[in-house]
């Protein structure tokens, strides 16, 4: 693991991870007839009911588009790029660095029993946990929050 996956690790990236595979395995094993993204949904009101985001200096509103954009979220993976793109603005860190940043990610949900759909939609996984199609669906993060 290089420098900046293992900084990722201990930072927003790892923490994020961890919090969505245990969320993700509490309401799975408690609503075992809940499909994917109806379990994304209760995670993203679990996590901003008590705190909602509110709108960015674009006058856009993360919250809202966190709650409409889990029907479709590309599985865990793409609900933590999702959440690290609102709250920490992963998408403006510079494309060289965002494989290395993003492979804990990857890493953390291959230690997992869940199956691909559940880690990653339909986006897939590359080999070696990341791929321009990864990259794509994080540089695209303002145009699906504005609708653009």
């Amino acid at each position: 693991m290089g420098f900046l996956s293992a900084f990722s690790n201990f930072g927003s990236i790892g923490s994020t991870s961890k919090w969505a595979i245990k969320m993700y395995d509490e309401i799975k094993s408690k609503n075992k007839k809940l499909k994917p993204n109806e379990i994304f949904l209760k995670m993203i009101q679990i996590r901003y009911s008590s705190s909602p985001l509110g709108n960015n200096e674009y006058g856009l509103d993360f919250t809202q588009h966190m709650l409409d954009y889990s029907k479709q979220m590309p599985g865990i993976a793409g609900l933590v790029i999702e959440i690290l793109n609102v709250e920490a603005e992963l998408y403006k860190n510079e494309p060289k660095f965002i494989g290395e940043m993003i492979k804990p990610i990857f890493n953390k949900l291959e230690d997992t029993d869940l199956t691909n759909k559940e880690k990653y939609g339909h986006l897939k996984k590359a080999p070696g946990g990341y791929d321009s199609t990864w990259s794509t669906h994080i540089y695209n993060f303002i145009s699906r929050v504005s609708g653009r």
